[in-house]
């Protein structure tokens, strides 16, 4: 079996990206494909000014976009491939530590409009809470099988707490 995939977590505080850059660099040495995912965007760019709870405004999607535009620049001028970013860890849960609340249309919206200006990567589809049906089932709907998006969206991965992830979707 091995790593094959190391999952890293987009530090919504871009000073926080260089703590990151040893392990994934090690990682890629032995081939692994990096995949991040962001907790939360940016404190500023949220309903409740903070990296607990909230929601992305929709004035600030395209801001969201640059921020990871950004983290995969500064990955990139430091020799690390990210192959993968998903859009959001956890959109679909209320928790007391980082964490953004998104819902199927919110990340349906984003993606329609920000989703093809991501740049340097591919998407993995958001990583639900124990595969919400909600989130899922209007992503699947909507534009996983859009023509437009199928050709951006690698992968979906299904994990549930205390189970094994396996893949649902992929798109070579």
């Amino acid at each position: 079996m091995g790593l094959s995939i190391f999952r890293v977590r987009l530090a919504s505080d871009s000073t926080e990206w260089p703590f990151i850059l040893e392990s994934v660099k090690e990682a890629q040495k032995y081939g692994v494909k990096i995949l991040a995912s962001p907790w939360s965007p940016p404190a500023n760019l949220k309903s409740n000014n903070s990296t607990v709870g909230g929601y992305l405004l929709p004035e600030n999607y395209e801001a969201f976009k640059n921020y990871i535009n950004s983290f995969v620049a500064y990955m990139a001028s430091n020799g690390v491939d990210i192959y993968a970013i998903s859009i959001q860890n956890e959109p679909d849960i209320q928790v007391s530590y980082e964490s953004c609340s998104w819902t199927s249309s919110t990340m349906i919206d984003f993606f329609k409009n920000y989703g093809h200006l991501i740049e340097g990567t591919k998407i993995a589809a958001p990583e639900s809470f124990n595969f919400n049906e909600v989130i899922y089932g209007g992503i699947f709907s909507v534009f996983i099988l859009s023509l437009v998006m199928v050709n951006k969206v690698l992968l979906m991965v299904r994990y549930l707490k205390g189970g094994m992830p396996f893949l649902i979707f992929q798109n070579l």
